[in-house]
């Protein structure tokens, strides 16, 4: 926060509950657009917290904000007792992967997810 604006955010689940979660979301989209999701490939799996979106305001950038918000991340991992962060990042964003390898996050194995080719790192 800077002041009372969100500048960055960063959102995260127990991997173990992503079909749980992943109901509502499910039932809304049958609801409001009439459409299926409940296929949906598996992005996470249990034992991880699984960093579903990192943003921040581009004004923010380059601030040292989102390797807060990793940190803050891992460290709610360790509170709940989960042994790893996981996350998937695009293969077509070198970017994104340059960040998250700079603060530990390491290459488990290749993915697709919403089909992207996805990489699927842990920290």
């Amino acid at each position: 926060m800077d002041d009372d604006r969100l500048v960055g955010i960063a959102v995260s689940y127990d991997g173990g509950r992503l079909h749980a979660l992943r109901q509502a979301f499910v039932q809304a989209a049958k609801e409001c657009i009439g459409k299926d999701h409940s296929g949906m490939d598996d992005e996470t799996q249990a034992g991880e917290l699984y960093l579903d979106s990192l943003a921040i305001e581009p004004d923010y950038r380059r601030q040292g904000i989102a390797r807060r918000l990793l940190k803050a991340t891992k460290e709610k991992a360790e509170r709940m007792g989960l042994p790893h962060v996981g996350l998937l990042v695009d293969k077509g964003n070198p970017a994104g992967e340059k960040l998250y390898a700079s603060v530990g996050f390491h290459y488990v194995n290749d993915s697709s997810w919403g089909g992207h080719l996805m990489k699927h790192l842990v920290l």
